[in-house]
């Protein structure tokens, strides 16, 4: 790193590792900010601050969007700075290392960084503007790494899940903290061994995930998300619970929701057209 060359809040803190295997192209927090330096826009910018938005300034109202993705890629924890017009500033601090990709707009201020106010992802992304345009940002961040690995084609991994049902409910399980992804919501499921049916690995899945026994029935949908390295096929099977009661066993959360309630969580990108088709009654 040329000395002096990056000007945001930790940026002289130990290397991290990617927790998600995806962006393993993504060195460190310095990579990562140069990478996000030529995204942040004044489409990814907070509204109220986009007038002042400008290419010299351009980490101006990116905080939050920015902070969770850094959390997708790194793991860690979300904090806030209390702000004097109110909210908070989002910064990031992953295994005691803490930086702030977005602390440049502050310009000479000096923030307080002391990690007394953790941020909820689902809170934030309750605001459905504020989650369309942290969505926004880690397309533009996927397209970007694609490019720059030059990858014509990618891996496909076949992933399978259950959609299990009580009355007018489904459960959802939250991912734990330490995982890629961290604290946003799926179906419960994995990936499916070499010579393992999606079947029987949705039964191993459920049984290892939650700890009960499944009927597998029905194929509900199938959806394809890309990553930057590979392509993730997802297929959602009804399954019925013939014993045990669903408690999590990786140190996440269960949940059991209607689609009305779709809105209040915050899903993982390959399950998100999923819950849309349930939100839609489909």
């Amino acid at each position: 790193m040329t000395e002096g060359r990056y000007g945001f809040y930790g940026a002289d803190t130990p290397a991290l590792t990617p927790v998600d295997p995806a962006y393993a192209a993504v060195d460190d927090q310095r990579a990562l900010y140069d990478l996000l330096s030529a995204i942040w826009s004044r489409e990814t910018c907070a509204p109220r601050y986009r007038g002042e938005w400008s290419e010299e300034n351009k980490t101006l109202g990116q905080c939050s969007i920015t902070a969770f993705l850094v959390q997708d890629i790194f793991g860690g924890e979300v904090y806030g700075v209390p702000l004097a017009g109110g909210g908070y500033h989002c910064y990031n601090v992953v295994n005691g290392v803490r930086f702030d990709l977005t602390s440049e707009q502050f310009g000479e201020e000096k923030l307080l960084y002391d990690d007394k106010y953790p941020q909820s992802r689902a809170e934030h992304f309750a605001d459905e503007e504020k989650r369309n345009r942290y969505l926004m940002l880690k397309k533009a961040l996927d397209e970007k790494l694609c490019l720059s690995r030059g990858q014509a084609a990618r891996g496909r991994r076949e992933v399978v899940a259950a959609l299990i049902r009580r009355g007018d409910r489904f459960m959802i399980l939250q991912r734990p903290e330490g995982k890629a992804r961290a604290g946003l919501w799926e179906f419960v499921g994995g990936k499916a061994e070499a010579g393992e049916s999606l079947q029987d690995a949705l039964v191993r899945e459920c049984r290892e995930e939650i700890g009960v026994t499944v009927k597998v029935g029905a194929m509900y949908t199938d959806v394809t998300y890309d990553y930057p390295d590979i392509s993730v096929h997802l297929t959602l099977f009804e399954a019925t619970i013939t014993s045990g009661e669903p408690t999590s066993l990786e140190g996440g959360a269960v949940a059991w929701i209607t689609p009305g309630e779709i809105p209040n969580y915050t899903f993982c990108p390959a399950d998100e057209p999923i819950v849309k088709r349930l939100a839609e009654g489909k």
